[in-house]
């Protein structure tokens, strides 16, 4: 597993953004506080995970520390950087840009449409990549600052799982029963 390196002043995503912009893929995940967390009884995004599938650490953008405007309309709406997730529209939803993402790739449904008996993160990681995904923390607090290293380590393995499982499914190729029902 790659150290991960959190994101938590302007300066630092300002300093990264072109950084990102010059990568092919960015591998990604969201992690997200509950209703029942915040103060303001709203669901709220709290971390956004992305590795680059070659740098030496994985980068977690605390969603509570940052304005993420400039990360959305400059990477997310980016058709030169390939963004990959696990579910993507539960993602693009919590990044707020749903209609504006560009270049996206989704893993839930890439594994459906090459017959994956399971299509879970976790599944998938365990399927094809023979790694046991550890999910405690999926449910556990991201209102609470600061995120304890087990959370991060946490959430920085899925966006390396992400990246892994992508490339895994690349190289499957597509059912022709999955590309029929998907024209229906």
């Amino acid at each position: 597993m790659l150290p991960y390196r959190l994101i938590a002043t302007q300066q630092q995503l300002g300093d990264l953004i072109p950084v990102w912009h010059q990568t092919a893929v960015l591998a990604m995940d969201t992690e997200v506080a509950h209703a029942h967390q915040m103060a303001s009884r709203k669901q709220t995004l709290s971390l956004v995970q992305l590795w680059d599938g070659h740098s030496d650490h994985i980068w977690l953008i605390d969603a509570l520390a940052v304005k993420l405007e400039p990360f959305v309309s400059q990477i997310m709406t980016s058709a030169t950087v390939t963004k990959i997730f696990h579910d993507a529209p539960v993602d693009l939803r919590f990044l707020k840009c749903p209609r504006r993402a560009r270049s996206v790739i989704c893993t839930l449904v890439m594994a459906q449409e090459r017959q994956q008996p399971k299509c879970s993160l976790k599944a998938l990681a365990a399927d094809l990549l023979g790694y046991e995904m550890d999910k405690r923390y999926q449910r556990s607090n991201w209102a609470l600052r600061p995120l304890s290293p087990e959370q991060l380590h946490y959430a920085a393995m899925d966006a390396w799982v992400t990246y892994q499982v992508w490339q895994q499914l690349s190289l499957i190729a597509v059912s022709e029963k999955s590309g029929s029902d998907s024209q229906r």
